[in-house]
Order: structure tokens, then C-alpha cells, then sequence
């Protein structure tokens, strides 16, 4: 279709569809004219992109009439005879943004209020993919997209902070822009008893025996659990807080999703509690951190967790430092382009180590998978692995193994993402797009086996977002429909014929996402495939080998074979018995 016209006064956007209006406690702002659909683009707008807040300051002082939006025609035109440079620099710092490294000045979408990211009264995003790809120069052109149905009147709002930004850093550019603090519904919410936003929460207690699941046995009131296996897949992974065990055996849920206060009546089977109870579980011996139901289910696991136990003291947060050093090294497109391959794959390896490290289940203080850390580096990790991979390729080296570990954290980041925002908020799109850019290589996608089986779910599931991909990139869209032809068929044929098996699509949507990548990947490839696994030995399991930089397993373990390796469990003394000590 036609795009939309680049409204440059109050008549264009009135042309649009917008107001300017003035809103009770919130100054003036653009406004809904009438109404719209979710995922309508309002309007676009190039912006005066610079590197800095004073070079924006000296662009307004040049043409302030360019700005009448901003402040007032009179105030800036007054400013510019006087020949100070004060006020318009106080319009750069409050009105600009900061995409890609640059500072960017909307005239018109200067008028956008500000609600928080996930919170009930965002409405409007913005089209730029902040993932280093897209040029942030004078051309770019941004689109105004409504996230969801916009009634006429309703204030535009949009979030003034990334969507995983730590709480300082949302609070820091809050106050820059508007002069205090955020009353939407989201932050009204923060230290209440009903704060189950999984952004920034730390878990104390583990929620289940690191190796089989098993812990608590249900939830109670008051408990706050993972929804899992609901046949409603999008409320899959989200958290809640138990607010009531009906009579019935049921419980009411307490969930916050895209946004929005929701309640659900859930089956008790439906609820895995995130944080266990003293004495149902008992620690390893050696790291006193991750706990086991047994000492069967210990030795079972000892393959996985010893790239992770040490008798040394951690913290999530050294680590992250540490690991934020590496990153360092790769923040420019020059840094990254002259690192060599090794240093590429220990830097991936490193941070990939840091998320399945801090968000084991079996961990007493662990990092929610909705954690902004732990999506922030998602986040670095899924474009800088498919940029190595493209590297890779190029040398004729390509590597279907780390493909599929690439692809896992794509999966694990958009799982989490759908379900607190909306399908035409950017943050999704964005996450869109990294699957897009995984799918497009085929070369290191086999039709069978866990690659194929995550390749097939991948691409059903931007199949079914394809009126998000048309919003935001339409050829992306079209280029997707070329080139997945026949795989994309297949893949969608593979999921048809699971969901006609309701035993077999309930266990698909069961298959808990931590537990190691290998088992998780075979238990969906043995579900996605159309006829019957032929009966085999199940193949050993491989040990990962420990990124650089990661606690070495000590005390021998793993040294002189299988049945010495599960003899030489790890403990603090260096015994060769191995001790589960009760949680304190």
C-alpha cells in the first residue's frame, strides 16, 4: 500500500488521524482522533539524528522554526534572537532519544507521553531495531505503530526506556524527560504482594531437583509459580502468584500479561512453584548451591552440573562483571570484525555459560529467566552467534551445533518476550527478527534431529506472526515466504499432525525449558516426527565442555571412566563419597 505521509505541523497530523490535546497531568501530547486497530501504522517521521545532545541543540539554534512543536514557535524564536543556546539544549536533552549510539530529535513524535514498557497504558512503539544492523543516520525513516486497539481520545503513550533496562536506568531517563517519577499502572504495582513481574527478580529457594523436576509437591497460597503446559500455549512461562486454592482442588492465578491484570482458574498440574520449601530438597556437598532430591538423581546429573560446581564462593553479579569486560571488546562493528574465531566462540561461550549457570531450577539463588540481565544478554549473545555463523560460512566452516545453540537462546528470548508484550510491540519484532535471520540459514539445518525439530518450530512460529513481520519489514516478510517454500510446508505439516495428537501436543507444550539442551531437543524431534521413532539405544549424552573461564570441575571427578565418574561425586574434603547436606 501507499506509505504514509511525513506529517511536518498540526495539520498533517491532524490528516493522520492525531490531535494535539492538552491531558490532565501530563501536558500536551499526541492523541487518538479516532480509532485504530493493533498494529496501524499512525505516521512516520525522519528525525535529525547526531551524536550528541549539544550538536542536536546547535541544529534546533539553526532553524528553530523547524521546531515549533517542541516548546512554542515564540519561545524558540525569541531564544534565537537572544543568541543563547540554553533552551535549546534543554529541548535536545528532554525530547531526544538515544538509538544505536546516536542521539535522535522527532519534531512530531517529540509529542508521544511516556508509559513503561509492558505496563497497560503503552500504546505506541517505534520502528527501529535497536540490534546494530539498521543505520542510524538522517535517512531513517520511523514508523508509529499502535501495539494494541487505540480508542478515539486516548493519549499516545510509548516507553521512554528499553524494555530491559535495569530499574536505574529507567528511573535516571524518566527523570530526565519528564522531571519525576512514572505513575503508570506497572510502577504503581512494584512492592505490592501481587508484584509478580519476573524483570529484575532474584529467586532465593530452588524450585525443583536440578535433575528430575521433582520438589514441592503443589503450590499453596501466596506461592509464586511457573504456568506450564496450559492449553493455552501463550501463557506458557509465565509466572503468578497463587491468590486462592479453591474448593475444587483449582487455584486462582494472579498473572500480568502483555500489560495487562489477569486472573486465571488454573489446575494445580498447571503450577510449578519457583521457589521451593526448607528441607524438601537437599544441596550438593561441594557448591552448596544446587539442590537434588536424591542422591540417584545427583549422580544422574553429575555429567551437567559439573561444568558448574565449584567450592569457591560466586556471585551472579561478579560474573556478570566479568562478563561485561569481555563484551567491551565487541561494542563496535570494527572490534568485532577484527577478532579472531576463537576469541568470537569463547566470548559466546562465556555469556551462554553465565545464563544456563544462573538459571538452573536446582539453584538456591538463581536469576529468573525474565531477569533483565539475563535478557540482555540474550539479547548480545543471539546476534553476535549468528554473526559469527555468517563468518563461518564464509570460511566454509559452517557449524550445525552451535546453529542449534544459537537458535536455543532465540527460542528461550521470544518464548519470554510474547508473553509480557504485545504481538505488535517492537520488543517482539525484534526478537522476530532474530529468528528470521537464523532460519535463513539452511546450510546448517539438517532435516532430522534436534536441529530440524527446532529449525520446524522456528519457522511455524514466524509463520504465524507474518502481519508482524509485514508491519515492520515487508520484505522480510515476502523473503520469508520465498525461501522457506517446501521446509516451512513441512514444518507446519509436522505441527499440524502433532496438535490432531492431544497426548502427544500436551507433552510437547510440558517439555520443560531448563533442562539441558540435548535431551530437550530429542524429546521434540521424537514428537514433531510423523511416524513412530524406530526402537534404539537412546545416544549417550555429550558433556559439554566448560567455556574459558569457567569453574573447572576439581577433586578428579570425571577421570577414569563412567563408573568412576559416577562413583567421584564432588564435595568439599576431596573424599571420593559424596554428601547431600539438608537445606538450613
Amino acid at each position: 500500500g501507499a506509505r504514509p505521509a511525513m506529517p511536518a505541523d498540526a495539520r498533517a497530523i491532524e490528516r493522520a488521524g492525531l490531535r494535539l490535546a492538552e491531558v490532565p497531568g501530563e501536558g500536551r501530547c499526541l492523541t487518538a482522533g479516532r480509532d485504530f486497530a493493533a498494529g496501524s501504522v499512525l505516521l512516520c517521521e525522519r528525525p535529525v539524528v547526531r551524536s550528541s545532545t549539544e550538536e542536536i541543540a546547535r541544529e534546533i539554534a539553526r532553524e528553530p522554526g523547524r521546531f515549533e512543536l517542541l516548546r512554542g514557535h515564540e519561545n524558540l524564536a525569541a531564544a534565537h534572537v537572544a543568541g543563547t543556546e540554553q533552551p535549546f539544549l534543554l529541548e535536545a536533552e528532554t525530547n531526544s532519544f538515544m538509538f544505536g549510539g546516536k542521539c535522535i530529535l522527532f519534531h512530531v513524535l517529540a509529542m508521544l507521553n511516556h508509559a513503561c514498557a509492558t505496563s497497560k497504558e503503552e500504546n505506541v512503539c517505534f520502528s527501529v531495531l535497536n540490534t546494530g544492523e539498521q543505520p542510524i543516520d538522517d535517512d531513517l525513516e520511523v514508523k508509529l505503530v499502535t501495539t494494541r486497539d487505540v480508542v478515539a481520545g486516548e493519549p499516545l503513550r510509548i516507553s521512554y526506556h528499553e524494555l530491559f533496562a535495569d530499574p536505574e536506568s529507567k528511573a535516571a531517563r524518566i527523570l530526565a524527560h519528564c522531571g519525576g517519577q512514572c505513575r503508570c499502572s506497572l510502577c504503581q504495582l512494584v512492592g505490592s504482594s501481587l508484584d509478580v513481574r519476573q524483570i529484575g527478580r532474584v529467586l532465593s529457594h530452588p524450585a525443583a531437583c536440578q535433575h528430575c523436576g521433582g520438589g514441592p509437591p503443589s503450590v499453596s497460597e501466596g506461592d509464586l509459580a511457573t504456568l506450564r503446559g496450559l492449553p493455552d500455549a501463550r501463557y506458557s512461562g509465565l509466572h503468578g502468584r497463587v491468590l486462592r486454592v479453591c474448593a475444587d482442588g483449582r487455584c486462582l492465578v494472579f498473572v500480568l500479561f502483555q500489560g495487562a491484570e489477569k486472573r486465571l482458574k488454573l489446575k494445580r498440574e498447571h503450577l510449578t512453584p519457583l521457589e521451593g520449601q526448607a528441607g524438601s530438597l537437599q544441596r550438593c556437598g561441594r557448591c552448596r548451591s544446587v539442590s537434588f532430591c536424591s542422591r540417584e538423581c545427583q549422580r544422574a546429573d553429575w555429567k551437567d552440573h559439573k561444568r558448574f560446581c565449584s567450592s569457591e564462593k560466586e556471585t551472579w553479579e561478579g560474573e556478570l562483571e566479568a562478563f561485561c569486560k569481555l563484551r567491551c571488546r565487541f561494542d563496535s562493528p570494527a572490534a568485532r570484525k577484527g577478532a579472531s574465531g576463537d576469541e568470537c566462540l569463547n566470548a559466546f561461550a562465556v555469556g551462554e555459560h553465565f545464563i544456563q549457570k544462573w538459571t538452573q531450577r536446582g539453584r538456591s539463588r538463581r536469576l529468573a529467566q525474565g531477569h533483565q540481565v539475563v535478557q540482555d544478554m540474550l539479547l548480545f549473545l543471539i546476534p553476535f552467534g549468528t554473526m559469527l555463523l555468517w563468518r563461518l560460512l564464509e570460511r566454509g566452516q559452517g557449524d550445525g551445533l552451535l546453529w542449534l545453540r544459537v537458535a536455543e537462546l532465540a527460542a528461550l528470548h521470544l518464548q519470554h518476550v510474547r508473553s509480557i508484550v504485545p504481538r505488535f510491540h517492537i520488543a517482539h519484532w525484534t526478537a522476530l527478527h532474530h529468528v528470521r535471520g537464523l532460519l535463513s540459514l539452511t546450510q546448517l539445518q539438517t532435516a532430522e534431529g534436534p536441529a530440524g525439530a527446532r529449525a520446524a518450530a522456528l519457522s511455524a512460529a514466524f509463520e504465524r506472526q507474518l502481519d508482524v513481520a509485514l508491519v515492520y519489514d515487508l520484505a522480510a516478510a515476502e523473503n520469508f515466504r520465498k525461501d522457506a517454500g517446501g521446509s516451512l510446508d513441512k514444518g507446519l505439516k509436522l505441527f499440524q499432525d502433532l496438535a490432531q495428537d492431544s497426548a502427544r501436543l500436551e507433552e510437547f507444550y510440558t517439555i520443560d525449558a531448563s533442562m539441558p539442551m540435548e535431551e530437550k531437543m530429542e524429546r521434540m524431534a521424537k514428537l514433531l516426527s510423523t511416524a513412530p521413532p524406530a526402537a534404539r539405544e537412546p545416544a549417550p549424552r555429550r558433556s559439554p565442555q566448560p567455556p574459558r573461564g569457567a569453574p573447572a570441575a576439581r577433586s578428579g571427578a570425571g577421570v577414569g571412566g563412567r563408573a568412576a565418574e559416577e562413583r567421584k561425586l564432588p564435595e568439599r574434603q576431596n573424599s571420593e563419597e559424596m554428601h547431600l547436606n539438608v537445606l538450613d
